[in-house]
């Protein structure tokens, strides 16, 4: 297989795995506690005094999930860039990962406060 092949088959993997994840985040049912809203409020509203919400965790694991997505697409683009010697572009992209690793981190806070 050769080098070009491999970044396309490796960016088309990236593309399709976070598609995917993205997909399984905004079709599954948020929760029950919240009929019609989005999972967002959902895990921000979780309480510190009541332990062990299931909804709650749902929807920060959901979070977690959509945060894992954007950081897989932004590096998919970014490889990209690269790969198109758009230098500028690319280290503006993988600049943007910071932004899906704070989303991880929210969503881990608000999973551990969901379930403690």
């Amino acid at each position: 297989m050769h080098r070009r092949e491999q970044y396309s088959q490796h960016i088309g993997v990236l593309l399709l795995t976070g598609a995917g994840l993205l997909l399984f985040v905004f079709c599954t049912p948020d929760s029950g506690k919240l009929h019609g809203s989005w999972f967002l409020p959902v895990a921000l509203n979780a309480d510190w005094h009541r332990l062990g919400e299931p909804a709650a965790a749902w929807c920060s694991f959901k979070i977690i999930l959509a945060s894992a997505a954007l950081y897989l697409i932004i590096e998919a683009v970014a490889t990209l860039l690269a790969r198109l010697k758009h230098t500028r572009l690319a280290l503006l992209s993988f600049s943007l990962q910071a932004v899906a690793l704070t989303g991880i981190l929210a969503g881990g806070y608000y999973f551990c406060k969901a379930l403690l």
